[in-house]
């Protein structure tokens, strides 16, 4: 018996796909994509692809670079750090609120106006031959740093025609934090102040340093897109989101996201930046003016993490207010993982429909009975029992809890178990 579920009643609430590894997630997945692609025509599909394993699976379904969009990030395409924008650069260093985040804003004001030294490893203003802002609180050029700050904030100064390397945003924050005036009308560095900002200029180091971080996101500066000067957060962030995301004109159904090259400790923070920027544009257009898209996030566990804190958790995790809202502005999350109970627990509780491969962990299986009038004892019992494809699916897509055998996809996606027999 075949169990049939109305599209907008599946999507419009999100849907949660749980289950321990090789049970069935990702080809169940790959399946319900298929499905859409024969049966739709015009479908808005986002895969964020940990483990590179769609392609071979959705390659059939449409022409590659035009029906299926294919982007392996950190081989044919990298981030510019300044395409994540204001709100994405600000999720992706953390500042503290009451020291760092204004001093980050100033430099993230300001960041179009200078231009980078790479021998030097400074900043300088557009016109200048040699640098004057380090992030080192350094005695060197103090006072002539001092004066341009001032020329900055009095925007007497000209607009760069390119976006400086990464490393001058901190050396635009440390100069606007840490320089006092003297009484004889000179500038020096404040030490003791740079104890407060440090922490975050160790963080973008930090980012600088790693070739994991360098790998995926583009710190060298330039302008990656091609439009009219001044220089605009706003015109980096757009064209980044309609080239993940899309807009109303773009023709592809499915954009595959390739992420195998991003490592996982760094998911958090650089898909964390993604997601953030993505929230604000949706929030930014309004109700009605963006397609309807579906956003798969395979491995969710990885980067739609709960927070440790609470005061981490309300203002920065952008993946829980699209979960809240995305509805509104036409976003469907489809979130798979195999370890729900490392999962945020406002994305879970924001899916309308579960479906629920074997899991055994007690944790998992608290979550999954946490979704209330759904899940009785007897049905979690059946879960710790699941045999291979099979899956319990309960919640907004069906009336009462049912046990199904989940489609195959065809073709199947790189996610197979080892065969040992070659061993013999």
């Amino acid at each position: 018996m075949e169990v049939k579920v109305d599209l907008n009643t599946l999507l419009s609430k999100h849907v949660a796909v749980l289950g321990s590894t090789g049970h069935g997630k990702t080809c169940f997945t790959a399946s319900i994509i298929q499905q859409i692609l024969k049966k739709f025509n015009r479908p808005r599909i986002v895969i964020f692809d940990i483990n590179g394993e769609f392609l071979k699976a959705l390659e059939v379904y449409g022409e590659i670079g035009k029906e299926i969009k294919y982007t392996e990030l950190g081989n044919n395409f990298k981030i510019p750090y300044y395409a994540l924008g204001r709100y994405g650069l600000q999720r992706l260093l953390l500042p503290s609120e009451k020291t760092q985040r204004p001093a980050l804003n100033f430099a993230l004001d300001h960041l179009s106006y200078v231009k980078w030294f790479s021998e030097d490893k400074g900043a300088g203003l557009v016109d200048d031959s040699y640098p004057c802002f380090f992030d080192d609180c350094r005695d060197d050029k103090a006072t002539e740093a001092g004066n341009n700050l001032e020329k900055l904030r009095k925007k007497e100064v000209e607009l760069a025609e390119e976006w400086p390397h990464f490393g001058a945003l901190a050396c635009l924050i440390v100069d606007n934090y840490c320089l006092e005036k003297t009484s004889e009308g000179t500038f020096r560095r404040s030490e003791f102040k740079y104890k407060s900002i440090s922490p975050l200029i160790n963080r973008i180091h930090r980012l600088i340093d790693d070739e994991r971080f360098t790998s995926i996101i583009d710190i060298n500066g330039g302008k990656y897109y091609e439009y009219d000067l001044p220089l605009s957060w706003e015109k980096e962030s757009q064209f980044l989101i309609d080239y993940i995301f899309g807009n109303k004109e773009v023709e592809w159904k499915v954009h595959i996201v390739n992420l195998k090259r991003l490592s996982h400790d760094l998911m958090p923070c650089i898909l964390g930046a993604l997601l953030e920027l993505y929230a604000s544009e949706l929030f930014r257009r309004g109700q009605g003016n963006n397609y309807p898209t579906l956003l798969i996030l395979e491995e969710a566990h990885h980067y739609l993490i709960q927070p440790a804190s609470e005061e981490n958790s309300s203002e920065f995790l952008a993946y829980e207010r699209l979960a809240k809202k995305g509805r509104k502005f036409g976003l469907s999350l489809w979130v798979s993982t195999q370890r729900p109970s490392e999962l945020s627990s406002t994305v879970l509780s924001q899916c309308g429909t579960w479906i629920v491969f074997r899991l055994t962990s007690e944790n998992d299986l608290r979550i999954v009975a946490s979704a209330g009038e759904w899940v009785d004892k007897l049905e979690l019992n059946r879960i710790a029992g699941l045999p291979k494809q099979q899956a319990i699916i309960f919640g907004a897509g069906v009336p009462v809890p049912i046990r199904i055998v989940t489609p195959k996809a065809n073709p199947i996606p790189e996610s197979e178990d080892p065969n040992f027999e070659e061993w013999l």
